[in-house]
């Protein structure tokens, strides 16, 4: 893709967005739940990256710039969809709610599947994603944010206590502790 004019800055956009991809789309998927969401999140927030490029102060590294603008690009479609309900059909008596609108099908590339999942595998992982999800919002916010920026955001000790404004250390021991919270809450919904 070529670039017509490029914001002025010292970072190199291209490169750095290649060293951190993979952190952005896990912490995308993360919020949003399925990859292809996961996947129009991530451009989504590349766009905005790009276009308030000269925005970036250098506070921070650019990776931690990233994944905050993913983070909010994220939250952003999940309030929408919040405040948007998707209607199934036409409400027409007889009619398929999930058939597909008239009209030419739009070009999607249609990726062929070994098999298709198993239901049971499907909706226990769905289980234990939520058990996750309702443990992690049980723990206190010092505890939360270092899961998050550690577990989904895959940020290095040094990244989190340089964001947080905390030693290392404390880092460490707070990750200690709300992992061992977490475990003991999973046990105890699970037994």
């Amino acid at each position: 893709m070529e670039v017509a004019e490029r914001p002025s800055t010292s970072v190199d956009f291209e490169h750095e967005v290649a060293r951190c991809e993979g952190q952005m789309l896990r912490l995308a998927m993360g919020l949003m739940g399925n990859e292809p969401d996961a996947l129009d999140a991530v451009q989504e927030a590349l766009i905005r990256a790009y276009t308030h490029l000269g925005q970036f102060r250098g506070d921070s590294q650019f990776s931690t710039w990233l994944c905050r603008i993913v983070h909010r690009t994220c939250y952003d479609e999940l309030r929408r969809r919040r405040r948007r309900p998707v209607p199934l059909g036409d409400g027409a008596p007889g009619a398929d709610p999930v058939a597909p609108a008239a009209g030419p099908a739009p070009a999607v590339p249609v990726l062929a599947a070994e098999s298709p999942p198993d239901p049971a595998e499907v909706a226990e992982r769905r289980e234990v994603q939520r058990c996750v999800r309702r443990a992690v919002s049980l723990l206190e916010p010092p505890y939360r944010e270092v899961v998050i920026r550690r577990d989904l955001r895959g940020q290095s000790y040094v990244e989190i206590a340089r964001a947080l404004r905390v030693p290392e250390g404390t880092v460490k021991s707070r990750l200690f502790r709300a992992r061992t919270r977490l475990r003991q809450e999973i046990e105890r919904v699970s037994a």
